[in-house]
């Protein structure tokens, strides 16, 4: 979203993570009615052809205004697209396609994230709205806190949540299985593998469609085609992780990580 953009959204419950391949992006849409009504007027529009889950309007500063819409599967979203592209709503004829929302990561270790003097234990814990994760560091890392800011309970699905996680011994560079289950507790994987610039690079040229009018892009590089990036040990210095939901690598995103590892979406 461009900078001094305002966005309207409804969320499905904080804990359902939804398949990205049920999004759809709706361009071309009216300005004249207040976000409220748009809003409530869409739902009615698309509601006829898929059952919505999730809605959100964005604004950009020039005033144009486009939609992400949540289907309940991939089946409606298709169906939805069908019906609803080029079709008039309000007066205007609207644009669907698929939305791509960006759900991979480029993960590098901070500098002194090898150095044992330096590892420190760490907690995650999934906050009570569901959607954050809090990241405790240090001895207070090793207190089992109660407050009513966190779930109190656990889920099965989620280690987040009750206790979180803790890794008393901190992250190393050669401690990859501690590295991996950091990263799967924030939800389903679909690889992790180490970054190849040269290869993103590639693909970063081919990410055009869609990023002028506010559609965002996630063709992301499969695992088979990067390469090892090594540092001076032989030890990977950059990972590329991509989730199977957005939430999810937007969580990892808004965690508080630092000290342990810069974290950057990958657009490619």
């Amino acid at each position: 979203m461009s900078p001094g953009a305002t966005q309207n959204q409804w969320y499905a419950p904080a804990h359902v993570r939804m398949p990205h391949d049920a999004s759809v992006f709706v361009a071309s849409l009216p300005t004249h009615l207040d976000e409220p009504e748009l809003q409530s007027r869409l739902l009615e529009h698309l509601g006829q052809f898929a059952t919505i889950k999730h809605l959100k309007l964005i604004k950009d500063n020039r005033g144009a205004i486009c939609a992400f819409v949540q289907a309940e599967n991939a089946t409606q979203a298709r169906s939805l697209i069908d019906a609803c592209n080029h079709s008039f709503f309000m007066d205007r004829t609207i644009r669907c396609e698929r939305a791509r929302a960006f759900r991979t990561l480029l993960i590098a270790w901070a500098p002194n994230a090898n150095s044992d003097e330096e590892r420190q234990p760490v907690r995650l814990r999934r906050l009570k709205n569901g959607r954050y994760v809090s990241v405790t560091q240090g001895p207070e890392a090793l207190i089992d806190s109660n407050q009513m800011t966190f779930f109190s309970g656990p889920r099965e699905d989620d280690p987040l949540c009750g206790e979180g996680l803790l890794f008393p011994n901190g992250f190393s560079r050669d401690d990859f299985s501690s590295f991996k289950t950091l990263l799967e507790s924030f939800g389903p994987m679909e690889y992790l593998v180490p970054y190849d610039p040269a290869v993103a690079a590639q693909h970063h040229q081919h990410r055009q469609f869609g990023q002028q009018d506010g559609n965002e892009s996630d063709e992301a590089t499969g695992p088979g085609t990067l390469n090892v990036r090594s540092g001076e040990e032989g030890t990977v210095d950059m990972w590329a992780a991509k989730w199977a939901h957005r939430n999810d690598a937007v969580a990892v995103m808004q965690g508080s990580l630092d000290g342990l590892f810069d974290v950057f979406f990958a657009f490619f």
